[in-house]
């Protein structure tokens, strides 16, 4: 069993898009989710209040939806790789504008910031998907989110103690630097080592996409209507909360 395991996680990791894309996101977790937690006593610092952090969270909700089609879009169309690498800048800017923050006010460039960089979401799960062996692909995502997910377990109590230590604004801005730096690393590494998964690409400027957005929806298979259903009626719910 245990050599079998071995093997499927030897497979799973023998693309070099995953060992990429595994390393850069757990490197992402280590620095971003020392303070995401917590930002909103970041807001709160700079004078935002409760019914302020309900505005705040619906720009950053609304930003995200209006960024997803067209990173789907540039996807297709310019290639995974190129997606990812663009959109990543925005990782590195988003602490950057945060740590500039001197009320709440001006964080709502770095939430515009932090939704353009989720635009690449799209290219990374299809080059995620296209790097795997398909009789191995729901291992693959497992193991995946089971590599990445572990730095969570302990630096949310890290981050926490290091704001109780520091004070909020100093703390939090000491952590933006790190992000800064981490995100910068993980940009480095994804230009340099991706490498492109969309087959039969044509040169971006003569490539043009034949369907408009009637069509794809149209298009959509059931499933994913269905996916789609559940996952709105649960952000909702969470939303909420």
């Amino acid at each position: 069993m245990a050599s079998s395991s071995g093997s499927i996680l030897k497979e799973i990791f023998s693309h070099r898009n995953i060992q990429v894309l595994t390393f850069s996101a757990a490197m992402w977790a280590i620095s971003t989710t020392l303070w995401r937690p917590y930002w909103s006593l970041y807001a709160l610092e700079l004078g935002a209040t409760k019914e302020v952090l309900s505005l705040l969270s619906m720009i950053q909700a609304s930003s995200i939806l209006l960024f997803q089609l067209p990173g789907g879009i540039l996807a297709d169309r310019f290639g995974r790789r190129r997606v990812i690498i663009w959109f990543s800048t925005f990782r590195v800017l988003t602490p950057i504008l945060y740590f500039t923050a001197n009320s709440w006010l001006t964080l709502i460039p770095g939430l515009i910031s932090q939704a353009l960089g989720s635009a690449y979401m799209p290219a990374y799960n299809a080059i995620m998907a296209e790097s795997i062996p398909s009789e191995r692909r729901g291992a693959g995502y497992g193991t995946y989110r089971m590599v990445t997910s572990i730095p969570r377990i302990f630096t949310t109590t890290l981050g926490g103690i290091i704001l109780d230590r520091l004070g909020m604004i100093r703390g939090f801005r000491a952590l933006f630097v790190w992000s800064a730096i981490v995100c910068s690393l993980v940009l480095f590494v994804r230009a340099r080592y991706l490498t492109e998964t969309l087959e039969g690409r044509t040169s971006s400027k003569k490539k043009k996409t034949q369907e408009n957005l009637s069509q794809l929806v149209r298009g959509m298979p059931k499933v994913i209507w269905i996916l789609v259903i559940v996952s709105c009626l649960s952000s909702f719910a969470v939303r909420v909360s």
